[in-house]
């Protein structure tokens, strides 16, 4: 019975106590014995801070334990220090912690720091435009650094439970267009993006959030796509749903890249095959995937190599003039 009363931890509502930073880091002596209650994201800072200046790696659990596995930063500015004490947090936990941060301004370099350290984090809550920059960050490894930026991205979706919310009203309006150039005409990333959901087992889950973040629009223009690309676009068109178009002109398709992706076409509303090296070897597979499919409605299939025009006129839906 002793024990049992020893253990019981005393819940402190934060609100109804006014703490100096002098108390704040008094506070800290008892954290084996409180349950801290709605802490504000200023005592989250001033504490992660003390820690990570006296380097107290030992108290971090008994913290996190304290405020339910929960680090809120929301609305912060924060600073090098600042960030610096969050990933020595983070570092240092037991166990897995919710991190939010929406409408938090981070200095440049530290989602690099960050990223590395999301197997620390079981969920991850954040605005549009931080959650470009991580997006960004996680597949800006070169080449030979793929598979460790296909691990950062993993981990990524997976505290953000697969769920890309790019969505307009995350944002002002006078951001949006800016957000779009950034995000959606970043095919680079988004072809990252795409190859790596390929030997995920949550690949269906990913592939449609990808597709829904972007509008249900995949625009893949003027971007040079080899085998291993369309295998991956294969993959995300086969686990999505109702894209209202696929832009795939000028990337350099043959017929042994439609090939591919033949199956799958029939996903999008609109799709534009133009300005490609597709030849008059795949015309009939092109008529029967449009002629089985009424949801297609315009397919577009000029400017291709050596393709007869005229097995395509019979149907309006073909664009090849």
């Amino acid at each position: 019975m002793q024990n049992s009363t020893r253990n019981t931890k005393i819940p402190v509502d934060l609100r109804k106590l006014k703490l100096s930073e002098k108390n704040t880091s008094d506070l800290l002596c008892f954290l084996d014995r409180i349950v801290i209650k709605r802490p504000s994201t200023s005592f989250m800072l001033s504490t992660i801070r003390e820690m990570y200046a006296s380097r107290a790696s030992d108290r971090v659990s008994s913290l996190l334990w304290s405020l339910n596995h929960v680090i809120n930063l929301n609305s912060r500015e924060l600073n090098t220090v600042d960030c610096a004490a969050l990933c020595f947090t983070l570092q240092h936990s037991r166990a897995r912690v919710q991190l939010s941060l929406l409408w938090t301004s981070v200095p440049p370099g530290a989602i690099e720091r960050i990223l590395p350290l999301l197997d620390r984090v079981s969920h991850l809550n954040v605005d549009r435009r931080l959650l470009l920059t991580f997006l960004r960050c996680s597949a800006a490894s070169p080449v030979q650094q793929r598979a460790a930026a296909a691990s950062l991205s993993a981990a990524l979706l997976r505290t953000l439970q697969f769920r890309l919310d790019l969505s307009c009203s995350s944002v002002d309006l006078s951001e949006q267009e800016l957000l779009r150039d950034s995000y959606i005409t970043s095919k680079a990333l988004l072809l990252r993006l795409m190859e790596e959901c390929v030997t995920w087992v949550s690949a269906p889950r990913y592939a449609d959030s990808l597709c829904g973040a972007l509008g249900r629009e995949l625009d893949l223009s003027e971007t040079r796509l080899d085998e291993r690309a369309c295998g991956s676009l294969a993959l995300v068109l086969e686990h999505s749903e109702g894209l209202s178009e696929l832009d795939l002109s000028h990337c350099q398709l043959t017929d042994q890249h439609l090939e591919l992706l033949l199956t799958h076409l029939h996903k999008a509303q609109v799709l534009d095959l133009s300005h490609n090296d597709i030849t008059d070897a795949l015309s009939d597979r092109i008529l029967q995937l449009v002629s089985i499919n009424s949801s297609i409605s315009a397919v577009r299939l000029f400017n291709n190599r050596s393709l007869d025009k005229e097995p395509f006129q019979t149907d309006k839906r073909f664009e090849i003039w």
